[in-house]
C-alpha cells in the first residue's frame, strides 16, 4: 500500500483513466465505436492531447505494453488515422507511432499496471475500492467512462 501513497504524492505522474462500459457498447454501431480496444485508444489518445497541450514542451509519446504488439499495425494505423482526421487531437502533439515495450523491463509501466488495476477494481467491483482509489486519485487528470 506503500507504493499507492507514494504514487499519489508524485507531482510528476499524472494518470489518464479511460473505462469502458462493455455491458453499454452498441455491437450495432460503426466498428470503430463497437469495438472496445479502438474506442480505448481514441478516447485515451483524446485526452492524452488535451493533457501535453498544457505541457511546457506540448509534446510526448504513447508506449503501450507489449501484449498489445500483436494488435500493433492495426493500433499505429489507427493512430495515424485519428492524428491526421481527430477534431479532438494536434497532430504535433503526439510523437511518432505508438511504440511497444514489455512492461517487466519499464518501471513506467510496471507503475501503470498497478494504477490500472486500481481504477479497474474501482468499476468493476462492488465495493469499488474507494480507498485504493482515493489514494492516487489527486494523480487523474482526465477519467472518462464510456459510453
Amino acid at each position: 500500500m506503500d507504493l499507492l501513497d507514494s504514487i499519489g504524492r508524485e507531482l510528476d505522474v499524472h494518470l489518464l483513466v479511460v473505462v469502458i462500459d462493455k455491458e453499454r457498447v452498441d455491437r450495432g454501431a460503426r466498428a470503430r465505436f463497437a469495438n472496445p480496444a479502438v474506442r480505448s485508444l481514441e478516447l485515451l489518445l483524446e485526452r492524452y492531447n488535451g493533457f501535453l497541450a498544457e505541457q511546457p514542451d506540448k509534446s510526448g509519446m504513447v508506449i503501450l505494453d507489449a501484449v498489445e504488439s500483436s494488435n500493433d499495425e492495426n493500433l499505429r494505423y489507427f493512430q495515424s488515422y485519428l492524428l491526421q482526421f481527430s477534431n479532438h487531437i494536434e497532430v504535433r502533439r503526439i510523437v511518432e507511432g505508438a511504440l511497444f515495450m514489455p512492461s517487466h523491463t519499464s518501471n513506467l509501466l510496471q507503475l501503470t499496471d498497478v494504477c490500472t488495476n486500481v481504477a479497474y477494481r474501482r468499476y468493476a467491483r462492488e465495493d469499488s475500492n474507494q480507498d485504493e482509489y482515493g489514494r492516487i486519485r489527486a494523480r487523474v487528470y482526465a477519467e472518462k467512462v464510456w459510453p
